[in-house]
């Protein structure tokens, strides 16, 4: 044994190779997640099991891991037998019913509930690493016109749309949602202001260009936004107010002639130097965001 070693180190069987890198991640950041809660509540009367499904390992690698995983407090189960089958079916089921709960059916958009409870964790996360978190708040102009002289199917269409573009348009771990009739909201965990603005008027540009029909009519859709930055080394404001200030940047935008993106009066107090904003905007429309 060398000198540096700790002494359980010495006994430790070797990980398994059928278990991969990211998957032993994913294991301990679950198990991490769990921790977190029960430092916080202490030592409940509950058994808890979680119940993973894992694709891609053969029955000798599943045998050669079980040693492992138990030693981690993980339990694992075949799928390809009844018992397992039966669970792989709840967990569909469950799966299905969870999408369905937390996305709007119209745009395939995260719908108001999940859009408040990933904005709760990202503030709390924001102010935890004292990074930037920006939200873009986004209305349909003259939307009501558009049910009232196209009818309801094709304003529908025009919502759906608006869903893919802002669906193509973010980051994977950004969160697009519908959280009101033609209200959109965009979460940017990191984003500074510029980021956000210049994400908001690429959005726009794209949106404006798509054509609809009804009938032999043809016709073009804008929307209005709103931009707001926290910063928590800063400010650190509660999710309420930091919607509050979105919706207050939106409707100035409405007020400014709509078919823009307006910049809230509090992300400008963050102190971006406005020469330094136009050159990271052309870098960021010309080579893409470095996130």
């Amino acid at each position: 044994m060398q000198a540096n070693q700790p002494p359980e180190a010495a006994n430790a069987a070797p990980r398994p190779a059928a278990l991969s890198d990211a998957l032993l991640e994913e294991l301990e950041q679950a198990l991490a997640v769990l921790r977190e809660y029960l430092l916080r509540e202490g030592e409940g009367d509950e058994t808890l099991a979680l119940i993973r499904t894992v694709q891609g390992i053969s029955g000798e690698g599943l045998e050669e891991a079980l040693p492992f995983l138990a030693r981690k407090g993980w339990f694992a189960l075949s799928l390809n037998k009844p018992a397992g089958q039966a669970v792989q079916a709840v967990q569909k089921e469950l799966e299905a019913l969870f999408y369905q709960r937390d996305h709007d059916p119209l745009t395939g958009l995260a719908n108001k509930r999940l859009f408040s409870t990933t904005l709760e964790r990202e503030m709390q996360r924001s102010s935890r690493t004292k990074t930037e978190l920006s939200l873009i708040m986004i209305d349909i102009d003259n939307f009501k016109q558009v049910n009232d002289q196209y009818g309801h199917v094709v304003g529908d269409e025009v919502l759906a749309r608006l869903g893919d573009t802002l669906r193509h348009s973010v980051r994977p771990y950004d969160l697009a949602a519908r959280i009101g009739g033609e209200e959109f909201c965009l979460i940017l965990p990191g984003a500074s202001s510029w980021k956000a603005r210049t994400l908001g008027r690429r959005i726009l540009e794209t949106f404006r260009q798509e054509e609809f029909s009804a009938g032999d009519k043809r016709f073009n859709v804008t929307f209005s936004a709103g931009v707001v930055t926290t910063l928590c080394s800063i400010d650190c404001m509660t999710d309420t107010e930091l919607l509050a200030k979105a919706d207050a940047a939106l409707y100035q935008a409405k007020r400014d002639g709509k078919n823009r993106i307006a910049l809230s009066a509090h992300a400008r107090e963050l102190g971006e130097t406005p020469s330094l904003v136009q050159a990271e905007e052309k870098r960021f429309l010309f080579f893409g965001g470095t996130e």
